[in-house]
């Protein structure tokens, strides 16, 4: 999983999950490995891990961002869908998969 920076905000094309994580947040760090199980049943889309940061406030209010972890689908720089809260593998693939119109 790539970390998220400043200069993609704008150019989300295509498929994008974007974990929203803190640092000291246990739920977050059981989640990344969860998502990182789950990124090769999804080829052409894009995982990131974004870190809460001051200079992602903006970001984060636009998308409604308001615990973490919660995990957003970007398709094309619009947001398909957000879950908030710790998901166990199943649950968060179905969940993508539906989000990301795969199956």
């Amino acid at each position: 999983m790539e970390k998220f920076s400043l200069d993609k905000i704008n150019n989300l094309f295509g498929y994008n999950v974007i974990l929203i994580s803190g640092e000291s947040c246990a739920n977050c760090y059981n989640l990344v490995p969860t998502i990182n199980n789950i990124m090769p049943s999804f080829k052409n889309v894009n995982f990131y891990n974004l870190e809460i940061e001051e200079k992602y406030f903006d970001f984060l209010k636009i998308m409604k961002v308001n615990t973490i972890p919660t995990i957003l689908v970007i398709k094309d720089n619009e947001l398909v869908g957000s879950c908030h809260g710790y998901q166990p593998d199943e649950i968060l693939e179905i969940w993508l998969e539906d989000k990301l119109n795969f199956k």
